[in-house]
């Protein structure tokens, strides 16, 4: 996921990638393709890329051990500085700066970054999901079981 800014005049721009996820290094539960739509807004000082990400992950329910599968959303912006002087530890989150030199950005690292950010703490089949029975062990999204309460 590479961008080539020097082709590219002053303004906005928008750009759509398709990648397998294997191919920027996301693993299971993660799978198929990783979608991509960025708006680079370039000027003669900097570049602000606002990003919007999709990615689909298959994940075992934490209530009612279902296997399902989600689509992972997520949005970004990263800023590139152009700079004579070269910063070698940055502090700043999602803040990068490019020498005169450089003519391209590769965003690979910081979509993974963001497609791991975007997976859910609690992994749940629906929001409303029921689990299982405590003492019968079934599944109470399928059927009602006859244990007293």
């Amino acid at each position: 996921m590479i961008i080539k800014f020097s082709n590219f005049a002053d303004g906005v721009h928008q750009l759509e990638f398709q990648e397998k996820t294997e191919k920027i290094g996301l693993k299971q539960p993660f799978f198929d393709d990783l979608f991509l739509a960025v708006d680079m807004d370039k000027s003669h000082s900097q570049i602000v890329i606002k990003g919007n990400l999709s990615v689909k992950a298959k994940y075992i329910c934490d209530r009612c051990d279902d296997e399902f599968v989600e689509e992972l959303k997520n949005n970004f912006q990263i800023t590139y500085f152009f700079t004579n002087q070269y910063t070698q530890k940055n502090e700043d989150v999602n803040l990068y700066y490019l020498s005169p030199e450089k003519d391209k950005i590769d965003l690979t690292n910081d979509v993974r970054d963001f497609a791991l950010l975007a997976e859910p703490m609690k992994k749940l089949c629906k929001p409303d999901c029921k689990g299982l029975c405590y003492k019968c062990g079934a599944n109470l999204n399928v059927e009602e079981c006859n244990c007293e309460k």
